[in-house]
Formats: C-alpha cells, sequence, structure tokens
C-alpha cells in the first residue's frame, strides 16, 4: 500500500506492467479506494496486462478512471507489478508483498523507454 500511496503524489502519468489478479487477491478493497483517489487528483494511468479474465475486467474501469490499457498474451506470465512515475519505478510482488521503490532518473527514463516499446508493439 506504501508504494500506491507514494504514486498519489506523481507529478506525471504513472505507466504500469500488472498482474491484476495477484493485486486484486493481494489489495482486495484497497484498490477501490486507490482508484478513487488517484482518480481525485486526475493523475491518469496506462497500463499493461495479460489477456485474461481479470486483465479484461481491469480495462472496462478505463473511462472513468483517468486509465488507458492494452492487454498482451496471457502466456506472457507477469507475476509482479512494475509501476513508472515521475524518477521512480516501483517493483513489487503482490504474492509475497515485497517491493522496492528506486528513485533514479536515468532509471525511471530506461524503464519508461522499455514500457514505451511494449505499449507500441502490443494491439
Amino acid at each position: 500500500k506504501n508504494i500506491y500511496e507514494d504514486t498519489l503524489h506523481s507529478q506525471k502519468e504513472i505507466l504500469t506492467i500488472t498482474n491484476p489478479k495477484d493485486l486484486s487477491n493481494f489489495l482486495g478493497e484497497y484498490m477501490q479506494s486507490y482508484v478513487k483517489e488517484r482518480t481525485k487528483k486526475k493523475i491518469s494511468l496506462r497500463g499493461l496486462a495479460p489477456n485474461d479474465e481479470y486483465g479484461r475486467k481491469a480495462m472496462q474501469e478505463n473511462p472513468n478512471s483517468f486509465r488507458q490499457g492494452k492487454l498482451f498474451p496471457k502466456e506472457y506470465t507477469v507475476n509482479n507489478e512494475i509501476m513508472i512515475y515521475d524518477t521512480k519505478v516501483a517493483i513489487y510482488s503482490g504474492k509475497d508483498g515485497v517491493g522496492i521503490v528506486i528513485d533514479n532518473e536515468s532509471i525511471a527514463s530506461t524503464f519508461r523507454n522499455l514500457w514505451q516499446m511494449i505499449w507500441d508493439k502490443t494491439e
């Protein structure tokens, strides 16, 4: 939750690669209050998620929550979440509750470019 709370101070859009199933199981109802607060602050988010029932459900909520998303083939397993925002990269496991935030402009820029390459290649 601390990582999510930190993103609520973001001055730029948040970019994510995520597994909504793991997040839902780990963070539960907190996710609804987080989305509400992020929306209230008008912080946009673009996310990549697997094309499974959880990813498709997350994409259905897009128009009301300053969120755009794309689905990647579900055979590309993602067990962790990567969030790129401002000069930070957060990596954590929804299965284990273990995470790290790296605050470094160069590392964030590299991750942002890698994320953009995936976004551009995903339909």
